[in-house]
């Protein structure tokens, strides 16, 4: 941490770059998880089972749970990615809880229903992490503009 620290008070414009960057991710991260709320809000909550895990990636860690459920009269399934803490809860054949969009028919794990409620703003839909994401932009702003001064190097 004190590297990070030593780094931003010698390159002021890096560092306020790289602020702004995480900021605006942050920002489109909220808008996202809103989108992703609205996605899951009045899903079907069935019970599936497991059909098989495969790591699909190692970094960063990922799973493919391959899911099939009782859909009335039919049969439906579908391929989860899951992260490791999910992945070690599940082996094959268990039953699982998950949500099937009514929008669209994505499927996630219960587990993973988006929580946050969205803050309703007049162009647009958000979580409430978008307010540390607007920080962290002005933050990186202000550092990349008036940070020689600030740090004392101009």
């Amino acid at each position: 941490m004190s590297g990070l620290i030593s780094f931003v008070k010698n390159h002021p414009v890096i560092g306020g770059i790289v602020f702004a960057v995480f900021g605006v991710l942050m920002i489109y991260l909220s808008v996202d998880s809103a989108k992703r709320f609205h996605l899951y809000e009045n899903a079907r909550e069935l019970k599936g089972q497991v059909q098989s895990i495969v790591e699909a990636s190692k970094v960063p860690p990922r799973y493919d749970v391959t899911v099939s459920w009782s859909d009335g009269a039919s049969i439906a399934g579908s391929i989860l990615r899951i992260g490791p803490k999910a992945a070690e809860a599940l082996k094959e054949g268990d039953s699982v809880g998950i949500l099937v969009s009514t929008k669209d028919g994505s499927v996630i794990l219960a587990s993973e229903r988006p929580e946050d409620r969205p803050l309703n703003f007049a162009a647009f839909e958000a979580t409430p992490i978008i307010f540390f994401g607007i920080g962290t932009v002005a933050f990186g702003v202000v550092l990349a503009l008036f940070g020689e001064r600030i740090c004392g190097l101009a």
